[in-house]
């Protein structure tokens, strides 16, 4: 029986396709939360659609049960700042923990801190 060798160029190049293939497909399991516009956004429209349980998951494990139960209690009550139709968002600060303004709110903002590869409220 004739042993087969694979041709090295041809064992580089699956090699490396499969890797581009696991690296590709995961890429970031956090895309949706790797800017603080897009966890504000998040947050914000699920507050005004009065979804309590979305609002909090976007908030900093540490504190989420306290501030969790204030958002929900906000929520139950109609406690929410009148914010405009279309929200657009201005960050202030840098690095890991910033400020994110609604525009046109009249100052509604939340802050937002980095960790474990994503974007929290807190």
């Amino acid at each position: 029986m004739k042993k087969i060798i694979p041709n090295k160029s041809k064992l580089f190049f699956l090699t490396i396709t499969s890797l581009l293939i696991l690296f590709l497909g995961c890429e970031n399991e956090y895309a949706e939360y790797d800017t603080p516009e897009k966890v504000a956004a998040i947050f914000w429209n699920a507050i005004q659609k009065r979804d309590a349980a979305t609002a909090t998951a976007q908030i900093y494990e540490p504190i989420r049960s306290e501030f969790g139960k204030q958002i929900t209690s906000d929520i139950l009550t109609g406690n929410i700042p009148p914010l405009p139709a279309k929200l657009v968002f201005e960050v202030q600060g840098s690095g890991n923990s910033v400020i994110v303004v609604i525009a046109d709110s009249g100052g509604v903002a939340c802050s937002l801190i980095k960790s474990e590869g994503r974007w929290w409220v807190r």
